[in-house]
């Protein structure tokens, strides 16, 4: 995309910017928040994309990236078995060779949208391995059950916090088919 030099904006000079004397923030700061929310947007859109393409919930993808790496799409994370971490979803380094076969490199996890839909590809494979449950969710970070448990809390205490208007849990739907303790019930959309 292409800006136009508004009066406002500042000029670039050797040592910097300087704004003219009679310019003021307030076009500069909409300028650069119109900026900010359209760069958003096709990350934003990744969400859901991902989902129907996966048949995975979008809550449930954004809650996973919120548990993975708190929203960070440069997070990289070190296990103690030598692998790493990547991205938004936190690809583990152990993918690497089969995404490579598909085109994706480790720099492209650093990616928002690839993230994305390479977590929502994970998941699924997990679903379809494990059904829609939360052991398939589990099974995204963990592979002891005890571990995967404890994922799943911290999964699920986000999918409750989801609050922003394209991720919102639906207020209709009150009941859900997971109890705390089986972890390999199906999993539902909705939330208690």
């Amino acid at each position: 995309m292409r800006l136009a030099r508004c009066a406002a904006l500042p000029r670039q000079r050797e040592g910097g910017f300087r704004l003219r004397k009679t310019a003021s923030w307030a076009p500069t700061a909409a300028l650069i928040t119109a900026i900010v929310t359209l760069a958003a947007l096709p990350a934003h859109a990744c969400w859901d994309e991902a989902a129907a393409r996966y048949r995975v919930s979008s809550e449930l993808l954004y809650a996973i990236a919120r548990t993975e790496s708190a929203l960070d799409p440069q997070a990289v994370g070190r296990n103690r078995n030598g692998t790493r971490d990547i991205g938004l979803m936190q690809i583990n380094s152990a993918w690497l060779p089969t995404l490579a076969a598909h085109g994706i490199g480790e720099r492209d996890l650093f990616d928002p949208c690839t993230s994305i839909h390479v977590g929502a590809w994970i998941l699924a494979g997990n679903v379809q391995r494990l059904g829609y449950t939360w052991d398939a969710v589990g099974a995204y970070n963990a592979v002891s059950p005890t571990l995967r448990r404890a994922y799943v809390d911290k999964v699920r205490r986000h999918l409750r916090s989801v609050d922003d208007g394209a991720h919102r849990v639906r207020k209709g739907a009150t009941r859900t088919a997971i109890t705390r303790g089986d972890h390999r019930a199906p999993v539902v959309a909705t939330l208690p």
